[in-house]
């Protein structure tokens, strides 16, 4: 997801996600065509991996919260 770096109270809400983290350097290529024009978003990640970590995470401790 892009968020424009003028947004401060987005970029913060998408920072307190746990699953998102910022993808500037890890994808370069969709940054830099984002900003074609101007140099004005920062770009957020939710990959698979972290998305299912924190899934099966939370479920996991609302077993042992069951038990």
């Amino acid at each position: 997801m892009k968020i424009r770096r003028t947004n401060i109270r987005s970029m913060k809400a998408a920072l307190k996600i746990p699953y998102v983290s910022k993808g500037n350097e890890s994808h370069p290529e969709v940054h830099s065509w984002i900003n074609r024009f101007e140099d004005v978003y920062d770009l957020y990640v939710i990959t698979k991996e972290q998305y299912l970590f924190h899934y099966h995470g939370e479920q996991h401790k609302e077993e042992m919260l069951e038990a």
